[in-house]
């Protein structure tokens, strides 16, 4: 699920929830509690229930956050929390953040544990919708535990790294399952933010990820996975707590195969995948008006290829055009109300296959109008 749109303020090392409540403040130690709940209508084709049946879905979220001073100008803090669905098993919740860092002030903040890499700073700043945003940005569910980020700010400039240890099965969006078992990673990004110019600064961030997946395990799967490499570019002006925000994104996701690509993934001679690339665009605008309203828009682009390893197989491709608008509505710092939709501007209604024939086509359902309202109580 999308991030709320007061997720914009929130710190990449921040040692507390936005709305968390402080238990604990004494001797330079801290400790708060934060989360939320909420229910969403959704429309039938999001497909929640059945088959195009509408549902109220309830969720809720809960962290956990401390800081300590261990040294003048020093501090370590720790952060963790978790995605709770409405059912009644164990099974229904599950981490979304843990980490532990060091904050050593003006030399920068390193963290350990699950969290996004450090090119989330460049793509993230599209991903304010409640649902059905980020059709022109992959990786904005990838949370991923082995992370090691460093991050410094000073002068305007943003700059940051992060390593990804050896795991299997962590969050990767387009690999096959939407995961990938991983040797090693890395990713770096750099940007700088303008004092402000009329209705607020200026920030371009740039960045790149590469993940090496491992290959032997990849191998006895059929998955025959080699790794995964991620460009990025974004430019903001303005913010939305005070009023215009502009936002434009740039993000490619290639992914290489060897042994032969993949065995069973799509119907009739459509095996045998050389490389999948995703390349998308999105644009955003969104005006806060300062009593509690703000309204957003952006359109969304994706092209999707899939590249085979000879002319014996087909070439796949498809391309999504969506613009979604969302409404969001603050009563006060605890509770918002939302509406959301999103509107299709010429998708492909079916998978183009090239260089082979087959019976059957693959619907894309990326020409639907989805639509979802939703309320939330933060604390």
């Amino acid at each position: 699920m999308k991030k709320s749109l007061i997720a914009l303020a929130v710190a990449a090392f921040a040692s507390s929830a936005v709305s968390a409540a402080t238990v604990y403040d004494k001797d330079g130690t801290t400790f708060a509690v934060g989360g939320r709940v909420q229910s969403v209508y959704y429309a039938g084709q999001f497909g929640y229930v059945g088959n195009n049946d509408s549902s109220i879905v309830n969720s809720s979220r809960l962290n956990i956050s401390g800081r300590s001073e261990i040294a003048p100008g020093i501090a370590a803090f720790g952060f963790a929390e978790w995605n709770t669905a409405d059912g009644d098993n164990t099974k229904d919740m599950n981490a979304r953040d843990q980490y532990i860092g060091v904050d050593f002030g003006k030399f920068g903040a390193v963290s350990v544990g699950r969290s996004y890499d450090a090119l989330y700073q460049v793509i993230g700043v599209t991903d304010i919708y409640e649902d059905l945003g980020g059709n022109g940005i992959f990786g904005d569910s990838d949370r991923r535990a082995g992370n090691i980020k460093y991050v410094w700010e000073g002068y305007g400039v943003y700059a940051a790294t992060s390593f990804q240890s050896a795991k299997d099965e962590i969050a990767v969006e387009g690999a096959l399952g939407e995961v990938m078992n991983v040797n090693h990673g890395y990713s770096a990004v750099l940007g700088y933010t303008t004092p402000s110019v009329f209705f607020g600064p200026i920030s371009v961030k740039a960045g790149y990820t590469y993940l090496a997946a491992q290959n032997d395990y990849e191998y006895k799967k059929g998955l025959g996975l080699d790794n995964m490499k991620e460009w990025a570019a974004s430019v903001t002006w303005g913010n939305l707590d005070t009023g215009l925000y502009l936002a434009a994104v740039y993000d490619q996701r290639k992914f290489d195969y060897v042994y032969g690509g993949v065995d069973g993934l799509f119907p009739g001679n459509l095996n045998g995948i050389a490389n999948q690339s995703f390349k998308g665009i999105e644009a955003l605008v969104g005006y806060g008006f300062g009593n509690g309203l703000s309204v957003i828009a952006s359109w969304q682009y994706q092209r999707v290829n899939i590249q085979p390893e000879s002319a014996t197989f087909a070439e796949v491709e498809y391309i999504i055009r969506k613009v979604p608008v969302l409404v969001n509505y603050n009563f006060n710092s605890n509770f918002n109300v939302w509406f959301e939709t999103s509107f299709d501007m010429g998708s492909d209604e079916q998978v183009n296959i090239k260089n082979v024939q087959i019976d059957e086509k693959l619907e894309t359902d990326a020409d639907h109008t989805y639509f979802a309202v939703g309320a939330r109580y933060t604390f």
